[in-house]
């Protein structure tokens, strides 16, 4: 009934019931079908890589994003400071890390021709032609 998404391991998440990524050019084309959770100064806060699979499942990993060149408070690390103000690295930078709990990644699929959302689409498109062939048809109707 739609697309399922599951968690494999860490950082890692599967995709099914979807056949790729949907390649519509707003949203980058054949490989931009991402958004990914950005920061409050719209630093990316995970590196994504994806693998699109012979049934058409989609494969994601996620990794932790550390920007070291940014201010203290802006570097997203994680892991915990001491009483002594001595900060210790729980997840290094380029690590597998889950989706943060307070965000989500975006991803665009091409759903299969017999999917629930196709099959709308197509009832309404039909919906449509009917009512526009209805209305010419009383404007006609209207003229005689």
């Amino acid at each position: 009934e739609g697309c399922c998404v599951k968690r494999i391991a860490t950082g890692e998440y599967l995709i099914t019931g979807c056949v790729g990524l949907n390649s519509d050019a707003a949203w980058g084309g054949i490989d931009g079908g991402f958004e990914i959770p950005v920061d409050r100064n719209k630093n990316p806060r995970i590196w994504l890589d994806y693998k699109v699979n012979a049934d058409g499942s989609v494969l994601i990993r996620t990794y932790h994003r550390v920007h070291s060149s940014a201010p203290e408070f802006a570097r997203n690390r994680i892991g915990n400071t001491d009483i002594n103000g001595v900060f210790t690295e729980a997840v290094a930078d380029g690590e597998p890390v889950d989706i943060p709990a307070d965000s989500f990644v975006s991803v665009r699929v091409e759903m299969p021709e017999d999917s629930i959302w196709n099959e709308a689409q197509k009832e309404t498109l039909e919906a449509m032609e009917n009512a526009e062939r209805e209305r010419q048809q009383n404007q006609q109707d209207a003229q005689l």
